[in-house]
C-alpha cells in the first residue's frame, strides 16, 4: 500500500508513511495510528511482536453536491489500487485482491446531509440541497503468521 508493507519493523512505518499523514494519534503496543493536519483520514498499523500484520487506511474521496462524481473519484482510486495489485475480485459491492501471504479490500461509505443554500438571504423560502461526502476504506492484511 504505497511504500506501507506488511511484515516491516515497527521503527520503519515513519519512513513508509504517506505524505500529510504526520500526527500520531494512537502509540500502543500493538497499533501506531497516523492522521493528516485536520484528522479526517488515517491510516493504522496493526503490530505483533513489533512486526506489521495488517495496514487500514480511511481515505478522504469527496465532498460536494454532484452525486455523480462520487462514482468518478471512487473509480479513480479502484484503477490506481488495480495498477498496483492487478484485477479484483467482487462478490457484491465487495472488492478485494487475494494474495499468497496476505488479503486486501476497499470498501466505501457515503453521508448525505441537507444544507440551505439561502442562508444568508432574509428573505425568500429555504432552497435546500444534498451534500455528499464519501470515504474510502483500504485494509491489507497478512493471512497467517508467515513473517516470524
Amino acid at each position: 500500500l504505497g511504500k506501507m508493507t506488511l511484515g516491516c519493523k515497527r521503527y520503519d512505518i515513519p519512513l513508509s508513511l504517506p505524505r500529510g499523514y504526520n500526527i500520531c494519534k494512537t502509540n500502543t503496543n500493538n497499533q501506531l495510528t497516523y492522521t493528516t493536519s485536520d484528522g479526517s483520514e488515517y491510516v493504522s498499523f496493526y503490530l505483533r511482536d513489533n512486526i506489521v500484520y495488517k495496514i487500514e487506511m480511511h481515505r478522504f474521496v469527496y465532498n460536494g453536491y454532484d452525486a455523480n462524481d462520487i462514482s468518478g473519484k471512487l473509480e479513480e482510486l479502484v484503477m490506481n489500487l488495480y495498477d498496483i495489485w492487478g484485477e479484483p475480485s467482487y462478490v457484491g459491492e465487495n472488492v478485494y485482491w487475494q494474495f499468497p501471504t496476505s488479503k486486501a479490500t476497499f470498501s466505501y461509505s457515503v453521508s448525505t446531509r441537507q444544507v440551505d443554500l439561502n442562508i444568508t438571504s432574509l428573505f425568500g423560502p429555504p432552497n435546500y440541497q444534498n451534500v455528499y461526502c464519501c470515504y474510502a476504506d483500504i485494509r491489507l492484511e497478512k493471512k497467517a503468521n508467515l513473517f516470524e
